[in-house]
């Protein structure tokens, strides 16, 4: 089963490529160099040797919340005021009163979102109409007739089913992101664009919204249109290369579980929260 459907009835794209891409392969790929993943390190013992430097960026638009100026309608009594402008609820969870729109699915987004509610944040869950998240049809394990995968990434979320494609649908959505603090969403490249919910289009209506967006090889570069998984992260990435008994002389080796994906989440929570820091720091 592939999306709900018989296997053999979706259509997929393939890309042509005789093994795995290896470390060695990686270090000198263009795009991993170009967009600077990749710090060369000088040592006496160790010359020349290249480190992973910059593992998320942050871009801050001019058309910003400045201090002591900020959107009515996301905040109410009980916040505690911040020197950036913002403020928080107060309560014993590190980011309750921090609302979150979370159009994300399968794992990697979904894992993000998850440890910012499992933090207090409230997460409000856009799912498709019918299967909705992909992660429901992970079965087995399941708990009356749900996915355990799903139950367990979604924990503490409140979850609608939205068809994007029905201007009613559009215009909620783009209602709810005047409400939110952070918006979440893995989507192909320039996907939630034709639906009005790209970060520059709702920026205009919330200036303040943290926009987080998971891609398979970023915005940019000769990738970018290009879909991207687990599996394939792993790939390029070299590490099917040095997965198996005979490590990376071996014929690549699927992980056992989804590390890119979890890895990614990691790193896109972690991402999130350097940003609500230095916005609630700045009004930036």
């Amino acid at each position: 089963m592939c999306q709900g459907k018989p296997a053999q009835n979706v259509k997929v794209k393939l890309y042509d490529d005789d093994r795995g891409i290896d470390a060695d392969d990686l270090m000198g790929e263009t795009t991993t160099n170009d967009k600077g993943y990749f710090e060369n390190i000088y040592h006496k013992c160790a010359d020349g040797l290249k480190l992973c430097d910059r593992k998320f960026t942050i871009k801050i638009k001019d058309n910003y919340v400045t201090k002591g100026k900020k959107p009515s309608k996301l905040y109410d009594v009980g916040r505690m005021e911040l020197e950036g402008g913002f403020s928080v609820k107060m309560s014993s969870s590190a980011l309750s009163g921090i609302r979150i729109l979370d159009f994300s699915r399968v794992v990697a987004a979904p894992f993000a979102s998850m440890i910012l509610s499992d933090l207090g944040a409230e997460v409000w869950k856009i799912e498709r109409p019918g299967n909705g998240d992909d992660s429901r049809l992970f079965t087995p394990p399941e708990i009356n007739g749900q996915s355990c995968y799903t139950l367990g990434l979604n924990r503490n979320k409140k979850s609608i089913a939205m068809n994007l494609a029905h201007p009613e649908a559009k215009n909620l959505a783009r209602k709810l992101a005047t409400k939110v603090d952070i918006m979440i969403e893995n989507f192909k490249t320039g996907y939630m664009k034709k639906f009005g919910l790209d970060y520059s289009q709702l920026q205009q209506i919330n200036p303040g919204l943290i926009y987080c967006s998971i891609t398979g090889f970023g915005p940019d570069g000769p990738y970018a249109d290009v879909p991207g998984y687990d599996v394939i992260a792993a790939a390029v990435g070299g590490l099917l290369g040095i997965t198996g008994p005979k490590g990376a002389h071996g014929e690549p080796v699927k992980t056992g579980v989804a590390v890119t994906d979890l890895a990614t989440g990691l790193f896109a929570h972690g991402a999130i929260l350097a940003a609500l820091l230095h916005r609630n720091k700045t009004g930036k």
